[in-house]
C-alpha cells in the first residue's frame, strides 16, 4: 500500500450525524428514525385546504402557488417528493420515518435544534468543544448569493449551507441581525442561529400550514426574542 494514499471510510448521512453532532451533543433529532423511538413521535398534520396570501416582496406577475401545482414548472420539479411520498400522512409510517432523507426526514424536538444551532451562535464551540473551524463557520455566516430567487420567485439570500436575510427585503426571517443564518422547514418549521446576539431559536410543529416559508406564526415568536 502505498503510504501517499489516502484511504476514506463512506458512511451514511444518518450514522454521521449522530457520530459528528447528534451524540456528543446529547441531541434529540434523527435523520432516520430507530423503530423503538416511534411511539414518541407526534402524528403530523396535513395543512387545512387553503392557498395562502403571496408575500408582498413577489415581484408583480409572478404566482408561486399556481407554479407549484403546474407539471414541468421548476417550482413542481423542485417541490416533487419521491415516489410514494406525495402525502403528509405517509410521514406518520415508521417505514418512512426510518429512512434518511436528508432534505426532509430530520425528526426531532426543538430543544435538539435550538441547542445546535445554539452551538453555532457561540462560534461553533458549546461545553468546552468546538464543531468548525473558523474559516467553515465564516462560510455559514457569510452572504454568498443574494438576489431574486428563481423558484420562490422572492428575494431570498444564501451563504454555504444556510439561508439569510436578503437584503431587498423588509421581512427578516431571522431576525434583525445581518449574521444570523438559519433555514426554514415544512409547514411553518423554522430554526436559525444569531450569533451576534448569541442566540439558538428553533420552532416546530405537528400541524403542517400552507407554507414554504416561515409564516406568521413562526416569526411572531421570532419578533417577541427581539422586543426590548
Amino acid at each position: 500500500m502505498s503510504p501517499s494514499r489516502k484511504w476514506f471510510r463512506i458512511t451514511s448521512i444518518s450514522k454521521y450525524w449522530r457520530t459528528i453532532f447528534a451524540e456528543p451533543l446529547s441531541l434529540d433529532f434523527w435523520i432516520g428514525l430507530p423503530e423503538e423511538l416511534n411511539s414518541r413521535c407526534a402524528t403530523i398534520y396535513a395543512a387545512r385546504a387553503a392557498i395562502p396570501a403571496e408575500p408582498k416582496n413577489r415581484p408583480s406577475g409572478s404566482d408561486f402557488y399556481r407554479d407549484l401545482v403546474t407539471p414541468g414548472t421548476l417550482q413542481r420539479r423542485t417541490f416533487t417528493s419521491p415516489y410514494g411520498l406525495n402525502a403528509v400522512s405517509t410521514m406518520n409510517k415508521p417505514e418512512n420515518r426510518a429512512r434518511d432523507f436528508v432534505s426532509f426526514g430530520g425528526i426531532g424536538s426543538a430543544s435538539a435544534l435550538a441547542k445546535f444551532y445554539a452551538m453555532l451562535a457561540n462560534g461553533s464551540k458549546i461545553d468546552g468543544r468546538k464543531f468548525f473551524t473558523s474559516d467553515t463557520f465564516k462560510l455559514m455566516t457569510t452572504t454568498i448569493s443574494d438576489g431574486l430567487d428563481r423558484v420562490f420567485e422572492i428575494q431570498t439570500a444564501f451563504s454555504a449551507g444556510f439561508m439569510k436575510n436578503a437584503a431587498k427585503t423588509e421581512r427578516k426571517l431571522f431576525g434583525p441581525s445581518s449574521n444570523a443564518f438559519g433555514h426554514p422547514g415544512a409547514g411553518g418549521s423554522h430554526a436559525f442561529a444569531d450569533p451576534e446576539n448569541k442566540i439558538g431559536f428553533a420552532y416546530v410543529m405537528n400541524q403542517m400550514e400552507q407554507s414554504v416559508l416561515p409564516n406568521e406564526k413562526s416569526l411572531r415568536l421570532v419578533d417577541a426574542m427581539y422586543i426590548p
